[in-house]
Order: C-alpha cells, then structure tokens, then sequence
C-alpha cells in the first residue's frame, strides 16, 4: 500500500522560475471561503503548497508548463496529513509586462546643486494592473491604476506598457503585504 507521501509527490507540478531554476509544488485551487485579506485589491487565483526547502520565494515570479506566469506572495505555513511542515504560497496572475525606470539625480559636487537628471531603465518586470478610477471631466482623462509586482516599485518611477501602446504612468503611491508589491500609478 502506497504511503501517503508517495501519492502527494504524483501531483506535484514542475514551475520554472525567470532565472530558468525548477521549482516542484502542488497547484491547489483557491478556496471559495477564502477572502481578499490584507491584499484587499487582487484575489489570488490558486495557493501552491510546497517543501520548505523547495527554494521558492515570496516575490518570484513562475511560469508553468501552459506559460502562464504567477507571482508568489505568503500564505502562510501548514503541515499535511503526514505531519510533515508545507510552505503555502498565494499565486496571482500575472498578464503584462512593464518597462521600469526611475529619474536620478546628479549632484554637482562644488555648487551641491542639481546639475542634472536622466531616466535610468531598470529592466522588464511581470505585473497585472487594475483600474482604480477614471476621471472623463478633466481636460485631460486621467486613469490610475494599481500594478501587483514583486519589485519594489519607489515614488516618481515610471513604468511603460510593453504592449506596443507605449503609455506609460508615473508610481504615485507604493506598499507591501504579503511580501509583494502594490502600487498606485497615473
């Protein structure tokens, strides 16, 4: 007879991590009495239990074997029926990706003034946004939006869709919960 560990190993998913590394855990999906919680915004979509030592982190980004990208945030620990501990990680979906760059600042060294400022890119990052709202009465509309990312994304940074749209929103407000990042742009 086929211990229980055995049977849990046969459902175990292999993921793969931006950096290419293989990551093994169980897709489980997301329980109907689960609530927002201190994510308040974004639902998560399915939870992944995996081993302690799996080498998976909250704020990575995983791909499965359909492509389809998902970032990790903490969900907590739990034990399965063996007694042995579990890592259970909330995963969002993930559906865009962002060009990201911040504005730095040179300093001269003798006037201590600003002698001038350029816009430095940081890379591609995965997200999803959400609409927040959308003001039509302005001369100009103007829409914000929340972005889900595991980067930390800092005050005036600007990100730009890579869609082909080219639009870009300047971060207007940024915080953490669940290990991940939310933040607020227009």
């Amino acid at each position: 007879m086929p211990d229980l560990d055995q049977i849990g190993r046969r459902f175990r998913e292999r993921l793969t991590t931006l950096t290419g590394e293989h990551v093994y855990g169980q897709l489980m999906p997301m329980p109907e009495n689960a609530g927002r919680g201190a994510t308040t915004y974004f639902t998560p979509r399915r939870l992944l239990l995996c081993h302690p030592d799996s080498g998976v982190q909250v704020g990575q980004v995983l791909t499965n074997s359909a492509g389809r990208k998902m970032l990790t945030a903490w969900g907590g620990a739990d034990s399965n029926p063996g007694g042995e501990f579990q890592n259970v990680f909330k995963l969002f979906d993930l559906d865009i990706q962002l060009s990201w760059s911040r504005t730095t600042t040179v300093i001269d060294p003798v006037t201590n003034l600003n002698r001038s400022s350029q816009l430095v890119q940081l890379g591609t990052i995965w997200s999803t946004l959400e609409l927040v709202s959308q003001d039509l009465n302005s001369l100009t509309a103007l829409s914000r939006y929340r972005v889900l990312t595991g980067q930390q994304l800092l005050l005036n940074d600007r990100v730009t869709l890579m869609d082909g749209s080219g639009r870009h929103y300047t971060v207007r407000r940024s915080e953490t919960a669940l290990g991940i990042f939310i933040s607020e742009v227009a």
